[in-house]
């Protein structure tokens, strides 16, 4: 008989509750002990809870431990809501690699939001000067933006002004 810390007794002693507080544990748990059954139930109750507060710790545990399918799910959340992560610092921990797939989702769920896109310029800025090294990686994440779908007023304002991309 296994029992898990940070589960609760669902109704009537049917087995274990999974909920917000214990569904990670019980995802990575149910994987390592090769549970597939609680493993299918964690994943889609991560998935059914997926918020503006969670998606980039559940994106991370997906990249983490090679959860393709919540990968999957958590990239298709962040190109519906897009504008609104790209506010949450954590993204400036990403590595190059991370980053390079976190923004090709994006492209293919926004296609045609330039508020979106300027939001990427930007944010592309912020995740170079978080670190010095990173300046390198420049020229490649500008690949990944759609230059030309900004305004040619942003261009001249933003690009054209930014002193990581004069020097």
């Amino acid at each position: 008989h296994i029992t898990f810390a940070s589960t609760q007794p669902s109704e009537k002693g049917k087995g274990y509750k999974i909920t917000n507080e214990n569904a990670c544990s019980l995802c990575l748990a149910s994987d390592f002990l090769d549970l597939q059954n609680l493993f299918k139930k964690c994943k889609t109750f991560l998935i059914q809870n997926f918020s503006l507060e969670n998606i980039l710790d559940l994106y991370f545990l997906s990249i983490k431990y090679e959860f393709s399918d919540l990968k999957k799910s958590c990239a298709e959340f962040i190109a519906v809501e897009g504008e609104n992560v790209l506010e949450n610092e954590k993204l400036l921990n990403l590595n190059f690699e991370d980053l390079e797939g976190f923004f090709e989702k994006m492209n293919v769920g926004n296609q045609n939001n330039e508020n979106l896109k300027e939001k990427m310029f930007n944010f592309l800025i912020s995740w170079v000067k978080h670190s010095q090294s990173r300046d390198l990686f420049l020229p490649d994440l500008l690949k990944l933006l759609p230059l030309h779908e900004l305004s040619c007023d942003f261009i001249m304002k933003h690009v054209c002004q930014n002193s990581l991309i004069i020097n």
